[in-house]
């Protein structure tokens, strides 16, 4: 699988758990719905960061990168998991 190909599925999976989340925060679901779909959304993330970040085939610069974009991307995902 190329890098082109893997960028894509990593950003499909970061949509729809994005997708899902917002989902269940946007719909009458109730509150123990709401809890599992977020759960299983931060588990689809997690195991995209550890895909990305524990990635051998690629230099520990390169992880070094993505682990940068992640963090910097953890400010957004926080304002979306937090509760209201």
């Amino acid at each position: 699988m190329s890098d082109t190909q893997k960028r894509e599925l990593e950003e499909k999976a970061a949509a729809k758990g994005l997708d899902a989340l917002f989902k269940a925060r946007m719909s009458g679901v109730s509150s123990l719905t709401r809890q599992g779909a977020r759960l299983e959304v931060e588990s689809v993330i997690r195991e995209v960061c550890d895909g990305i970040l524990y990635d051998e085939r690629v230099s520990q610069t390169v992880r070094d990168k993505r682990a940068a974009g992640l963090s910097a991307s953890r400010s957004a995902w926080a304002l979306l998991i937090s509760p209201q």
